[in-house]
């Protein structure tokens, strides 16, 4: 059985969601690759 969580007190801020959604596209986030471009999100 799952357990139950509440949402976070403070939402995520814009750049973890997109860090978050281009981690499913299969951005890793290394220290050396930057930010997720244009590219990666779409």
């Amino acid at each position: 059985m799952q357990e139950k969580t509440s949402p976070p007190d403070v939402p995520p801020n814009i750049r973890d969601i997109t860090c978050m959604s281009a981690g499913l596209d299969g951005f890793l986030g290394r220290k050396g690759d930057g930010e997720p471009g244009v590219k990666t999100i779409w």
